[in-house]
């Protein structure tokens, strides 16, 4: 919907089609992360708001590969809290490759350029 309450759904080139079911969105941007539930195994997207239509972007092959990385992450986050002290931080070089790896195991190699952006700075 959007803020008039209009539904965005359609079948047109750009709107929003009526099998992608929101997951999640990106805390930075507001983009949503939505899986493709006409999709055998869930692929994952995103897609940026506020251009006039949705493009989507493929950020993992399924839906359990996704939830594998957001666990890892959620790990690693945890691990690395207390030796992290401030948001300019990074991780490791050996936390870095280990997490690309996943991230290439897990999503088929897909938008590889959104993991990099967003949690391998």
């Amino acid at each position: 919907m959007d803020s008039d309450g209009r539904s965005l759904v359609g079948t047109n080139h750009g709107e929003w089609k009526e099998n992608w079911f929101v997951i999640g969105y990106h805390d930075e941007s507001g983009d949503p992360i939505f899986i493709d539930i006409n999709k055998k195994s869930f692929s994952v997207y995103t897609a940026e708001h506020g251009i006039g239509e949705w493009n989507p972007k493929a950020i993992s092959s399924s839906f359990i590969g996704f939830i594998k990385i957001s666990k890892y992450l959620a790990e690693l986050s945890k691990r690395t809290e207390d030796t992290l002290t401030n948001r300019n931080s990074q991780l490791s070089i050996v936390d870095k490759i280990i997490l690309l790896i996943k991230i290439l195991y897990y999503t088929k190699r897909i938008n590889i350029p959104f993991w990099f952006g967003y949690f391998l700075k």
